[in-house]
C-alpha cells in the first residue's frame, strides 16, 4: 500500500492509503522523490478547472521527478534506478494532431495528474515514452522544475528573440520568471516584467528583468511604459504568462 493525496470532490480532500499501482508492459513505476505545486493544482480543488480537464477523484501532480522503480519489459534506454523526470501530458499518437506533431492539441486529452493518478503520491505509472533521464548530479529540487522550464523555453523558442529586443513578460509567476531567464540568454535590450504589484519584483530583477512595471499597486500604463522605452517602437516579443488579470 501508499499514501497519497486524493480530490474526491471541489474542496474535498485528504490523505488516503491505496494500492501501488502495477504497470503495463507499456509502463513504468517510478518512485516520486520530488513534486511542485501549480496553480491548476489549486484550481482541481476548488473545482474551477473545466470539467474535460479533470476526473475525480483525482490524485494531482503534474510536475514531479522521481526514481524508476519497476520497468515491466525491456528497454535498452530505461533500467531501474535511473533518475527520470515526467512529462504528463499522455497524448494518444494516433489522431489527427498528434500525427502531425502537435501533440498538444491531442484529441484524446488524457493528463497525469488530471484525470489519471498524479504524483502527489508515493508511487505513478507513466509511459515510457514519456519520461526523460537526468544525471544523478542533478538534485530532485531542480530536476523538478523540469515542466514548468519546458513551458518558457517552448514560448521564448517561439518569440524568436533577437539582441537588441524588447521583451515584454506579464506574470511574475513561475512560468513567467523562468521566461526572464529564457529570454536573458538571447541577449535582448531591455527584459520589461508586467505584474500586478511588486512582490515579486526582486526574483524577476534576479532572473534577469531591466524594469517592471506594478499596474495594480501604481497604476501604470504597462503599454505607454514600454512605448516610452523604446521611442514609440513597442516590444518586439511578448510572452502572456499570467493566464488572467
Amino acid at each position: 500500500m501508499m499514501n497519497g493525496v486524493v480530490i474526491k470532490g471541489p474542496n474535498d480532500h485528504g490523505f488516503v492509503s491505496m494500492p501501488i499501482p502495477v504497470p503495463s508492459r507499456e509502463e513504468l513505476l517510478i518512485k516520486v522523490k520530488c513534486i511542485g505545486i501549480c496553480m491548476s493544482d489549486v484550481e482541481v480543488k476548488e473545482g474551477t478547472r473545466p470539467e474535460p480537464y479533470v476526473k475525480y477523484p483525482c490524485v494531482l501532480g503534474h510536475e514531479f521527478c522521481g526514481v524508476i522503480e519497476s520497468i515491466e519489459g525491456s528497454d535498452d534506454k530505461l533500467h531501474v534506478g535511473m533518475n527520470v523526470a515526467v512529462e504528463c501530458h499522455n497524448f494518444c499518437r494516433q489522431c489527427f494532431f498528434c500525427k502531425k506533431g502537435q501533440t498538444n492539441l491531442c484529441e484524446n486529452y488524457q493528463e497525469i495528474g488530471f484525470t489519471l493518478p498524479g504524483g502527489y503520491s508515493e508511487y505513478v505509472c507513466v509511459r515510457k515514452d514519456l519520461v526523460h533521464p537526468f544525471s544523478a548530479s542533478l538534485p530532485f529540487e531542480h530536476a523538478v522544475l523540469t515542466e514548468p522550464t519546458a513551458v518558457a523555453s517552448h514560448a521564448i523558442t517561439r518569440a524568436d528573440i533577437l539582441p537588441g529586443d524588447t521583451v515584454a513578460i506579464i506574470g511574475p509567476g513561475t512560468i513567467g520568471l523562468l521566461s526572464v531567464a529564457w529570454a536573458k540568454s538571447k541577449n535582448p535590450q531591455n527584459i520589461v516584467v508586467i505584474g500586478l504589484d511588486r512582490e515579486n519584483e526582486h526574483f524577476a530583477r534576479k532572473m534577469g528583468a531591466t524594469h517592471y512595471v506594478a499596474i495594480r499597486t501604481e497604476k501604470t500604463d504597462p503599454i505607454k511604459f514600454v512605448q516610452d522605452l523604446t521611442n514609440g517602437r513597442g516590444a518586439d516579443a511578448v510572452i502572456e504568462a499570467a493566464g488572467s488579470v
